[in-house]
């Protein structure tokens, strides 16, 4: 009788033949040894199907395994150390063929008797006997050359072209890439040393691997031919030592010896059983290890291994019937005594599907179970057929009509077939009947049969046809379509984002909704694939959804505006790909409107899993949904994070996304694929991350996707609680950013998805005059190679045109300068000299803009404008429609222009001025400040107008006459004085032109005629200006339209304009070509603006308006100017406080200012660290709670001994310097990756050898493996580490700190998991992590990378279990710390566990100059500082005496201050600083702040 139901025992080793099976089958093996019988439930078999047909092994090996007789099992072997009663072969011996030799691990091992085994045997015997290897040399390079791993030669006897020709005959052809690498590595290396050329870089005759690769010979011939020096030339000592190097530079070892050394065994016995299947090698150059006993079983040569396994269980079966007598004889008996097929099925715990065995969903069912009906429907010969109907559950089942009228999936039939006449068979899916009932359960999960959420009646599967690109569609298309619904947003938002928290406004649809219409598309598709002859469907039950890509072509506006119309879907699968994982199939679908617009591009990738003919890994989805896009990476900044909870039941998202899937919504369906619950749809969690992204949080701030691939890594099962982190990782050039979005649930991941999101609807606007200074941007030269070469291309063009260098003016700002032979002066500076400053802020901005796009930082398409002078910047530096040689000279000559269009005495004064108004001050609003000027103009009789509208109501720009600002200035402080306002006008120093006045009108022509002679003949208006670009003049965006002309007409009086409007044919003269009417309506845009005013307030409104309001609805304003000096910044910022503008969220930029927003060069988290330690926080709660510490000191007085701490601190050595004393140790980003190493694989930090690899770690788990790969990248906030997963972990350390050289403990991956632990071992005692670093630098007053490395080891050395390699994970205690002293003990037992593994020795300061090292005890110290430092210590009252003796009454603070800092304040205010440092530093003591050294007070 069986007591343990559970478990299974198989055993294997040395189980050759059937009858040994059959021994241990019936458990007669014990007989022999006295015991009673002892049955096994299975046996390994592995040696006798070493020659099977389907067996990779050489023929000649297969032939050597049957020729060698091996050792029987039994014998009368009186060698005391075989095991009892049994045959072996001695160490260094030979029997029966097999002897016993070492590997390259000193491990014992089996292996056929040849040359290798005997090349094996002395290197075991020269390795322990060193000395041998000089004179024993001959020898041992004869034995290795016997062998398939031969010495490669001594290279000091070998030409450069010998060695490259030895390579490529020892290891082409090439059975691993990295072969092919270090040839072209060899190459390289020989082309360096023979080259003629002495020093600095050389072309390669071999720039990558692809040169090499096909034809290693050729490659040597053309060496040969190119240096024929090559040949003659022998290899030099320092090319010989660095052989070795070349040979390990990658984890894959090579098929030679380089070097005979102490190392010469590992160097031959490493990655050797290849050979033995390689037709390259002969049977006795290659390491052969069958079983010393099993290879005498092995008979055959290219037996099917299900004939070789069939002798097996025929030998079983045979016993077994012989020894039970009483046993019924029929077929169906064989399995639980089952009498009938219905029972035999219901009793067999496996069904064998297309080729593997599977979990039978009806094993341990009762006959006659209702749920899972068996039926026969036929008989042929002696099989049996059956139907298992395995009828679902559903959330329906309760309605009265037992939810007849709602859809799902209601049945999964899997037709089986029963062979009365064969025992030990399991039930045989039937592979002709399957198809049927695999596409009917195919429809039933697309809804077929039922209406969908759009409205739309599904009533069939789409029909695939063939299409003649059977490339491209090898197995044709499907076409349908869906109605883009107004509710499927909304519905589809409510099923999975409606899970997020209540601060959260979702957006009214995600990429995914799309997804639920498609999937009738999808399954189409899939059911089209066929593998020889049969759909790859037939495992449906085991596919697995590997990735789920979508990209939007268009923004959610433009998709929205097509609801209610009916979307073109088509599908096609791919060709499939065998791998590891099963049978890849991937599915594409577009998505298309009835304009014939893309709308998206959708991409499912599905694992069919089931037999693997194939070793190779499924190829990685891109990432973003397939987007082709500039990536560059950014440091990892955290953008939101948010905690969801899964539905307790899928049923709603299942109708709302149209998949039916059953495992997800029916127990019994989600049992068929083995599992106890249904599993939330993978899809759900996709949707869901997606609305976490899109949603519009309290700030403002939300993401639209354009592109989203979704990867799914674990299950989510029904109400779990998952974590969802939103990370932006990079940035697409000139577009949005990219995002990483993560899903945990208990700090593990399930899904990643990554994300490219659009560009926020942006507008980019240039400053004027006025920000001018000396040394202005210089410094970006050095940052940016694009601003660099502006600098100098303007330096060039103003020397050569202009007589000055702009590089010289910007860097000195030179009082006095001749150019032309003209002589500028400005007693400060000619910066601010209207022509050098145009010219120099053109430069300025130019090369600001070139930094921008050099670093994808500018965004495009975007709205642009500029304030006056920013305008030409705008149109030439972004725009890009005016080089920057032209512009330069142009806005220099408009300076000119403007300066001397003014009339001026003869010391070249002018009469105007310009002043700054701010008409809010005295009750004046927008509407009428204009007439508020003209009014005052008109009574003094003097020239006044306004030029800048900048702020409505707020602030204007007024130009005029002298005596006219002087008259505003009066009337306007009158006014001020009624109001009870602050002053509202100033004159606006160093400006003595009317700019952007009337009076500048007569410079028009003169200037227009300019900018038409130095304009490009060839301007992009319709793909640069139009719709973007918003004049000064006219304030509303550029159009090539008779409206657009006509709004010109309206403000200024253009003869050109108003010709052309007013005779059609001349306007359609211009409208016939681009190219005239864009350079009529510039130039007068750009003549006419220096003498008309600025509406600024027009564009900001225009700019910053919702759509409702007729505004561009700008998300994001940036202001291409100084940092020092974020005028437009400053400007929008206070106009988006204005009413109109209430509810507006647009982020306002300065690039100078904001240079880490607007670079993504920033990495500070935008989500509230609960873990994070705030000093300041917390010494205002001490403070602002005395009375709960003075209500507890009973509790604190009963804490000390008798509580002692779990874990103590280790006591010092004696003499250990202090922790001031000790030098710090950095944390790098190898600590970082070894911490990561050592908890994702679940071993100790000390059990991790330098040779390990990422895959030894995961135990060759390729799922396990790239999920630590991630995580590496991740913690290093880098896009990949470029050969970490084939490195040796002392590679790995080398090469992360090469790729993250600013690495700050700690990156995303570890804070998770450090906040987690922290959590768990000093939450009761309420500490946090900003305590723990304090401890170890305050406290212990070690270095920030000590704090590091201890943290490190609180997480590593007190997890709970046993490690993965032997032994426990901790050396600290696992238990929680309850209270600060338990916290401390803790906290200092790290300290000394880092010092041990660091060689260090350390102490706490407080203990360091104990006698013979001994240690204070904490709770005494904490005692005497009390009495010298605590509230009402030595030093305190001190200082209050102090105060008392000088007359001064101690401060009473009231009840929210720190009655402490007012002391401290008093002190200080009497007697100085040191003083009060003295007593500041008692009062710290006092609220339990550590001081860093002690402080003595001079008298």
């Amino acid at each position: 009788m069986r007591e343990q139901a559970n478990l299974v025992l198989v055993v294997g080793g040395g189980i050759g033949t059937p009858e040994r099976g059959a021994d241990y089958i019936t458990g007669e093996w014990s007989a022999e040894y006295g015991r009673p019988l002892m049955p096994v439930d299975g046996v390994l078999v592995g040696t006798a199907v070493m020659t099977a047909k389907e067996a990779h092994t050489n023929p000649e090996v297969k032939q050597m395994l049957v020729s060698t007789p091996g050792i029987p099992a039994k014998g009368d072997d009186n060698d005391p150390f075989a095991p009892l009663g049994e045959q072996w072969v001695p160490s260094g011996q030979a029997k029966g063929g097999v002897t016993s030799g070492l590997s390259h691990l000193h491990a014992d091992i089996y292996e056929l008797e040849n040359s290798s085994a005997r090349c094996g045997r002395l290197l075991v015997r020269v390795m322990k006997h060193p000395e041998e290897l000089e004179s024993r040399r001959n020898e041992i390079i004869e034995a290795l050359n016997a062998t398939a791993k031969p010495y490669f030669g001594d290279l000091k006897t070998m030409t450069y072209l010998e060695w490259a020709q030895r390579f490529a005959d020892l290891s082409f052809p090439w059975v691993d890439e990295t072969y092919a690498d270090r040839f072209l590595h060899l190459l390289q290396r020989i082309e360096a040393r023979v080259t003629t050329k002495e020093s600095g870089e050389f072309a390669s005759l071999f720039a990558s691997r692809a040169d090499v690769e096909a034809d290693p010979n050729a490659a040597i011939a053309k060496l040969a031919e190119t240096y024929p020096q090559a040949g003659k030339l022998t290899v030099t000592p320092m090319d010989e030592a660095w052989f070795p190097v070349l040979v390990r530079e990658y984890p894959k070892p090579m098929p030679f010896v380089p070097v005979i050394d102490n190392d010469l065994l590992r160097w031959w016995g490493q990655d050797q059983l290849w050979q033995s299947e390689d037709s390259r090698y002969s049977a006795d150059s290659v390491r052969i290890i069958p079983g010393p006993i099993s290879v005498a079983g092995i008979t055959t040569v290219d037996e099917p291994v299900a004939d070789i396994l069939g002798r097996f269980e025929a030998a079983m079966v045979k016993r077994v019937s012989a020894e039970s007598a009483s046993a019924d004889k029929t077929a169906f008996a064989q399995l639980g005594a089952a009498v009938s097929a219905e029972e035999f099925i219901r009793k067999s715990p496996n069904i064998s599907w297309v080729g593997h065995l599977m979990a039978n969903p009806a094993y341990g069912t009762a006959n006659g179970d209702a749920n899972y009906e068996i039926r026969k429907v036929a008989v042929e010969g002696s099989v049996e057929k059956y139907d298992l109907d395995i009828h679902l559950d559903t959330f329906w089942d309760n309605d009265p009509d037992g939810g007849a009228s709602k859809h799902a999936v209601r049945d999964i039939v899997i037709p089986l077939n029963v062979d009365g006449n064969e025992s030990g068979l399991f039930p045989v899916v039937d592979r002709d009947r399957l198809p049927e009932h695999v596409y009917r359960m195919l429809a039933d999960t697309a809804g077929i049969g039922n209406t969908a959420i759009t409205g739309d009646k599904l009533t069939a599967m789409p029909q695939i046809e063939e299409v003649s690109d059977k490339t491209a569609f090898p197995f044709g298309q499907a076409h349908t379509g869906y109605t883009l619904s107004a509710n499927l947003g909304f519905d589809h938002e409510a099923a999975t984002g409606g899970a997020l928290p209540s601060d959260l406004v979702p957006s009214r649809i995600a990429p995914d909704a799309l997804v639920g219409p498609a999937w009738p598309a999808i399954y189409a598709a899939l059911g089209s694939v066929y593998v020889n002859g049969f759909p790859v469907i037939e495992g449906l039950l085991n596919a697995v959804h590997l990735d789920h890509l979508i990209e939007l072509e268009v923004s959610e506006d433009e998709l929205l505006k097509h609801t209610g119309e009916r979307i073109e879907l088509t599908s096609w699968a791919d060709d499939y790909f065998e791998s590891a994982s099963g049978r890849v199939v991937t599915i594409h679908v577009t998505h298309t409107a009835q304009d014939g617009t893309l709308l998206a591009n959708e991409t499912e990738r599905f694992a069919i899993r089931g037999r693997a003919y194939s070793d190779a890994l499924p190829p990685e989805a891109p990432d973003y949904g397939g987007i082709e896009a500039e990536i560059e990476s950014t440091p990892r900044r955290l953008l939101r994070r948010v905690k969801v909870v899964a539905p307790h039941e899928m049923t709603a998202f299942a109708r709302t996304s149209g998949d039916f899937n059953p495992i997800h919504t029916s127990h019994r369906g989600a049992a068929v694929s083995g599992l106890a619950a249904p599993l939330v749809h993978g899809m759900w969690l996709s949707a869901t991350a997606q609305y976490a992204v899109q949603a519009l949080d309290e700030k403002g701030a939300h993401y639209e996707i354009a592109g989203w691939t979704y990867n799914m890594y674990g299950m989510v099962q029904l109400d779990d609680e998952v974590e969802i982190s939103i990370e932006r990782v990079g940035r697409a050039a000139h577009a949005g950013m990219v995002l990483e979005v993560t899903s945990r649930i208990d700090g593990n991941i399930v899904s990643r998805g990554t994300a490219i999101v659009r560009a926020p609807k942006s507008a980019f606007v240039y400053p004027g005059q006025g920000i001018q200074k000396q040394g202005m941007v210089l410094d970006e030269r050095a940052k940016s190679p694009a601003a660099r070469e502006v600098w100098e291309r303007a330096d060039k063009v103003t020397r050569e045109k202009l007589g000055f260098s702009i590089l010289a003016v910007v860097r000195d700002n030179p009082k006095e300068l001749t150019a032309n032979g003209v002589t500028y002066r400005h007693p400060e500076g000619l910066l601010n000299l209207t022509q050098f400053t145009q010219v120099a802020l053109a430069t300025v901005a130019f090369a600001q803009t070139a930094r921008l796009r050099e670093a994808g930082a500018d965004i495009w398409p975007a709205y642009f404008a500029g304030h006056s002078l920013g305008e030409y910047n705008a149109l030439s530096s972004f725009a890009g429609v005016i080089p920057l040689e032209t512009v330069l000279e142009l806005v220099f000559h408009r300076g000119s222009t403007m300066h001397h269009l003014i009339p001026r005495d003869e010391k070249g004064r002018s009469n105007y001025r310009m002043g700054a108004l701010r008409p809010n001050q005295f009750g004046v609003g927008d509407d009428g400040v204009r007439e508020y000027v003209e009014s005052v103009s008109k009574a003094s009789g003097e020239f006044l107008q306004i030029v800048n509208y900048n702020l409505a109501g707020q602030q204007y720009a007024v130009a005029g006459t002298i005596a006219g600002l002087k008259a505003l200035k009066a009337d306007s402080a009158r006014r001020v004085a009624e109001y009870g306002g602050k002053p509202a006008f100033m004159l606006v120093p160093g400006i003595d032109v009317p700019f952007h006045s009337t009076l500048l009108r007569k410079g028009v022509p003169e200037f227009r005629d300019k900018l038409d002679a130095l304009l490009p003949k060839h301007i992009d208006y319709r793909g640069r200006l139009v719709g973007r670009y918003i004049p000064n003049l006219v304030a509303v965006p550029f159009e090539m339209t008779k409206e657009f002309a006509a709004k010109i007409l309206e403000v200024v009086p253009s003869e050109r304009i108003k010709a052309a409007l007013d005779d059609p044919k001349v306007w359609d003269s211009y409208a016939e070509d681009d190219q005239k009417l864009g350079r009529l309506l510039l130039t007068e845009l750009l003549s006419w603006q220096f003498a008309s005013p600025v509406r600024w307030i027009e564009t900001q409104a225009l700019l910053f308006g919702s759509a409702e309001q007729g505004g561009l609805g700008v998300e994001e304003y940036v202001e291409v100017g100084l940092g020092n000096a974020p005028t437009l910044a400053n400007l929008g910022a206070k106009t988006l406080r204005l009413p109109q503008f209430a509810g507006r969220d647009v982020t306002v930029y300065n690039v100078g200012r904001d240079e880490g927003r607007v670079y993504m060069t920033d990495s500070d988290s935008l989500v509230a660290d609960d873990d994070a330690d705030d000093s300041a926080a917390a010494a205002a709660a001490a403070a602002s709670a005395p009375s709960a510490a003075a209500a507890a000191p009973a509790a604190v007085a009963a804490a000390p001994v008798a509580a002692a701490p779990a874990v103590a601190a280790p006591a010092a050595p004696a003499g250990a310097p202090s922790g001031a004393a000790v030098a710090d140790i950095p944390f790098n980003a190898s600590d970082a990756i070894a911490m990561l190493l050592a908890y994702s694989a679940k071993v100790r930090p000390d059990q991790i050898g330098e040779s390990d690899t990422t895959d030894t770690l995961t135990n060759g788990v390729s799922s396990r493996r790239n999920q630590l790969l991630m995580d590496i990248s991740s913690e290093l906030g880098v896009a990949s580490v470029d050969g970490a997963a084939e490195a040796t972990v002392k590679a790995l350390s080398a090469l992360v700190n090469k790729v993250a050289p600013n690495y700050k403990a700690f990156g995303p991956v570890l804070s998770d998991i450090v906040r987690d632990r922290v959590r768990g071992l000093f939450g009761a005692a309420g500490v946090k992590l900003g305590q723990i670093t304090k401890r170890v630098t305050d406290t212990w007053q070690l270095g920030e990378g000590w704090a590091s490395h201890v943290v490190a080891a609180l997480v590593l050395e007190t997890r709970e279990g046993a490690s993965s390699r032997g032994g426990d994970l901790a050396s600290l205690s696992t238990e929680a710390a309850s209270n600060a002293v338990a916290a401390n003990a803790l906290i200092d037992a790290a300290v000394q566990k880092v010092a041990s593994d660091k060689g260090v020795a350390v102490a706490m300061p407080s203990a360091g100059g104990a006698a013979g090292g001994a240690v204070v005890d904490s709770a005494a110290l904490d005692a005497f500082a009390a009495k010298v430092t605590g509230a009402d210590g030595v030093l305190a009252s001190t200082a209050k005496f102090v105060l008392n003796q000088l007359g001064v009454t101690a401060p009473v603070a009231d009840d929210s201050a720190d009655e402490n800092a007012a002391v401290v304040a008093a002190v200080e205010a009497e007697l100085g600083c040191r003083l009060a440092e003295a007593g500041r530093a008692a009062l710290r003591r006092a609220q339990g702040h550590p001081v860093r050294r002690p402080l003595g007070i001079r008298t």
